[in-house]
């Protein structure tokens, strides 16, 4: 599926979805009542490249 994805990101893998799961879950939670309007990205840091 992802053959044609020139290399990885600076993690060097996929990631796996015990990882994506655990970035959605906390602002779902009532320990992040005061997050609002904020973009999580969870891509490995291919970002901040």
């Amino acid at each position: 599926m992802f053959a044609g994805v020139p290399g990885f990101g600076p993690a060097g893998r996929w990631a796996e979805p015990a990882e994506l799961s655990g970035a959605a879950l906390p602002p779902a939670s009532p320990v992040a009542s005061y997050l609002t309007g904020a973009v999580l990205s969870v891509d490995g840091g291919w970002t901040a490249r």
